[in-house]
């Protein structure tokens, strides 16, 4: 698994993930793969419209509840400051230097890294691939993309 070899994820002890919505990649082996390591997890939780994520600890029998949008979340938050943000992605480019996420457009993962710059990788298929994107002023560069084919790295993040 290209993901489990990804030096970062290595080197991190607290890891934010999150709970796929749609047609996001689901990683829920590699969560039990990494408790399993000795990793804590974590899962974003919206506090508010224009705020940063909050991470809240996940474990394998962690209660969630959906929030708006369809996502789960722990029903019970206790905080933790992640060393390590994967993150899923609508589309990604590599451009201008940087890797760039795609999301759903909130911008909640964007300020997230801003206002705590820490590594971030985002999860995305193949073919979400996209050379049109053209990266905004508040867009945060991720430090690697891991696809079911390749781990592209960057040295314009964190």
């Amino acid at each position: 698994m290209q993901l489990a070899a990804l030096p970062l994820l290595q080197a991190a002890t607290t890891i934010a993930v999150y709970a796929p919505i749609r047609s996001e990649p689901d990683l829920g082996a590699f969560y039990a793969h990494c408790r399993a390591g000795g990793k804590t997890l974590a899962l974003p939780v919206v506090t508010g419209k224009g705020q940063p994520l909050v991470f809240a600890r996940y474990d394998a029998d962690t209660e969630l509840v959906e929030q708006r949008f369809g996502v789960n979340v722990p029903r019970f938050v206790e905080p933790l400051l992640p060393d390590l943000v994967l993150m899923p992605c609508v589309g990604f480019s590599v451009a201008q230097g940087g890797l760039w996420r795609l999301g759903y457009g909130a911008g909640f993962y964007d300020r997230t890294l801003a206002a705590r710059p820490v590594p971030a990788v985002g999860i995305a298929y193949d073919e979400a691939e996209t050379a049109d994107y053209v990266p905004e002023p508040y867009d945060m560069p991720l430090s690697a993309i891991v696809t079911p084919s390749r781990c592209i790295t960057s040295i314009a993040s964190p």
